[in-house]
Formats: structure tokens, C-alpha cells, sequence
């Protein structure tokens, strides 16, 4: 649990509207609904110890389920987390998760930004049960599916990379252009040159090849004149 806390410390927060709904008077209730934070991460494979049915001690693991996960922490019971589709209005199912030892909602990598709205509701029997306590929205970015590729393992702090850059928009024309870019910047003259050279090769060679088949030409065309004379 303190390894999520502080993974959850750290999770970029998208909040950008706060309500707090006082028609419930226990005190309790409201200062769950106050304390809880929202975050999200990527879903990892977890491996932990424990003991097979002879008592040996072994590694299991919880496989991976999900892209993104959003994290409710702390947990409490006394609490229902309700997640909707600002665009879309879809209600997305919230679960107990027994690897994260909380309530989650997961989905599967988005390219593009999702907006949600967060509601949460008293689920305590004896206080205030089914009323809203407290609302509010939250942004989770694209996950950048380039991030992925060799050029990015090879330029990690290149802005391109950045795994929640939002690519979904830009044309194979920009990103290549923006490797460019990155790559020059890593180079000196000549590894520069080379680069146009590579790049814009035939530019070059094609009047090359056109004069030397014009000459060519014209040699032969001597070449036969002489041996007629």
C-alpha cells in the first residue's frame, strides 16, 4: 500500500472543477469524500511472494489487465466512485481491484484525450447513503503510441516522445520532419551533409547521369563520323 501511495503522490492531477455537496450532515462521510484522491497510471504485470500448497515460498504474478487505470486512494467502503464520459455520457464500470486494494475504472490505451466526470456518492448504510458528495471533472491524456518506436528508446526526452504526447493529429510528414529536426541537432557538419546527400540523393545524381549520357552520346556519334571518314 505505501508503494501506491506514493506512486499516486506523484501521478499528474487534471482536476479542474470542485464540488462539494453539504446536504449530508456526517461529518465523517464528508471529510472520505473531501480526502480522496484520483490518479491514474499504466497497468503493470505485479509479482509478489507467497507460498504454494508446499509451503515453498514463490513468486506469483497478477498480470497486467488493462492500458490506463484510474486509482481512487485512499479506499473507502463508505464511498462509491461513479466515472462518466463527459463526450459521450457512457457510464463506465467502477471495481474493487485486489492488486491495487482499491477501487479502479480501467480502460484500454486511448490515443486521444478522455474527459470524465467523477462523482461520488455515501455508500454507509446509517449516513447519508445514495447522496452525491462531492463532483468533479478530470482530464486523462492520449497515451502517445509512438513513444514505442527504436527513434524514442534512442531520444527519450525529445518533447515527440513523451509517452502522453497527443500524436493522434500529426501526419507521417510532421513527424518524420521532426525527427529531422532532433537528429540534426545531434549532429555535426558532415554527419549533416551526409544527410541531405542521403536524402535528396537523386536530386544529384540525376543531371549527372543525364550529362554523362548526353556526352556519351555525342562520342559515340564522333566515334562513328570518324570511322565512316
Amino acid at each position: 500500500m505505501s508503494k501506491l501511495k506514493i506512486l499516486l503522490c506523484i501521478l499528474l492531477m487534471f482536476v479542474f472543477t470542485t464540488n462539494i455537496f453539504a446536504s449530508c450532515d456526517n461529518d465523517e462521510i464528508l471529510h472520505m469524500a473531501d480526502d480522496v484522491l484520483l490518479g491514474f497510471l499504466d497497468d503493470k504485470d505485479l509479482n509478489y511472494q507467497g507460498k504454494n500448497d508446499d509451503g515453498e515460498t514463490v513468486t506469483y504474478t497478477l498480470p497486467r489487465e488493462y492500458g490506463y487505470v484510474l486509482v481512487l486512494y485512499p479506499y473507502y467502503p463508505k464511498l462509491r466512485m461513479e466515472v462518466i464520459d463527459k463526450d459521450t455520457g457512457e457510464k463506465y464500470p467502477v471495481v474493487y481491484s485486489y492488486k491495487y486494494f482499491t477501487d479502479i475504472m480501467g480502460t484500454s490505451y486511448h490515443y486521444e484525450d478522455r474527459h470524465y466526470t467523477i462523482n461520488y456518492y455515501s455508500n454507509d448504510e446509517n449516513a447519508c447513503y445514495g447522496e452525491l458528495l462531492r463532483t468533479f471533472d478530470y482530464t486523462v491524456p492520449a497515451f502517445n503510441n509512438y513513444s514505442t518506436t527504436t527513434f524514442c528508446e534512442e531520444h527519450p526526452n525529445t518533447e515527440l516522445c513523451q509517452v502522453y504526447t497527443n500524436t493522434e493529429d500529426m501526419t507521417v510528414e510532421e513527424i518524420e520532419e521532426m525527427k529531422e529536426s532532433i537528429s540534426k541537432e545531434e549532429m555535426n557538419s558532415l554527419q549533416i551533409a551526409l544527410l541531405y546527400i542521403k536524402k535528396y540523393w537523386i536530386y544529384v545524381l540525376l543531371p549527372i547521369i543525364i550529362v554523362s549520357i548526353y556526352y556519351k552520346i555525342r562520342i559515340n556519334s564522333y566515334k562513328r563520323k570518324a570511322e565512316q571518314e
